[in-house]
């Protein structure tokens, strides 16, 4: 039986995303307990720099959780994110503000990789 260990979830490229609204359109849910690796670069106009959020739910309760200590990410730049993750939660992700995602990548990582 092959593991694999490494697993792709999100692959997006030069995506327009408005303002606190779901970006992929569906939650997505781990395999397993494991590690959503995440990376993200977005481009915009004048103004403040976006926030990167991820939504946590299950069945009950939703929650809005903001990365990088709630600074905005600045465009043109990378930012990489580890996330733990658990199957009976879901996650969606959005920003604070009206954007162009460049990239985003979310892959789940299980095992001793990271």
């Amino acid at each position: 039986m092959t593991v694999q260990l490494v697993r792709p979830e999100v692959s997006l490229f030069n995506v327009a995303v408005t303002a606190d609204t779901d970006i992929l359109g569906a939650l997505i849910s781990p395999s397993q307990r494991s590690v959503y690796r995440i990376a993200v670069a977005v481009t915009f106009a004048a103004g403040a720099p976006p926030i990167f959020r991820v939504r946590v739910t299950d069945e009950l309760d939703s929650f809005l959780l903001d990365f990088n200590d709630g600074s905005g990410i600045f465009a043109d730049r990378v930012y990489h994110f580890s996330l733990g993750v658990r199957p009976e939660l879901k996650y969606e992700f959005q920003f604070s503000r009206d954007t162009t995602m460049v990239i985003l990548q979310v892959e789940e990582i299980s095992g001793g990789v990271l």
